[in-house]
């Protein structure tokens, strides 16, 4: 239970900047990803990377979509209040 509360605690923590003239966002620093991914036991790579660019189905295929800084602390804020 602490884990996970820290690992909220830590996502909270997290800075992202929106990259010039594009709709893309990319970390500040990875330093809460990374505190937040072992708390979790999950690759922080794989962290970063499904926060900035998730993988959705268009028809039958898989396509990586860019999000901006907006989008990726809206799915901060859900990832976190789906931790359980």
């Amino acid at each position: 239970m602490y884990k996970c509360t820290a690992a909220i605690m830590h996502f909270g923590n997290s800075q992202w900047k929106q990259r010039p003239r594009e709709e893309q966002a990319e970390a500040e620093t990875t330093e809460d990803c990374e505190k937040v991914a072992h708390l979790l036991d999950i690759d922080a790579a794989e962290l970063i990377k499904g926060l900035l660019k998730p993988r959705i189905k268009v028809g039958n295929e898989f396509v990586n979509k860019g999000q901006n800084k907006d989008q990726v602390v809206n799915s901060i804020g859900a990832l976190s209040k789906s931790v359980r």
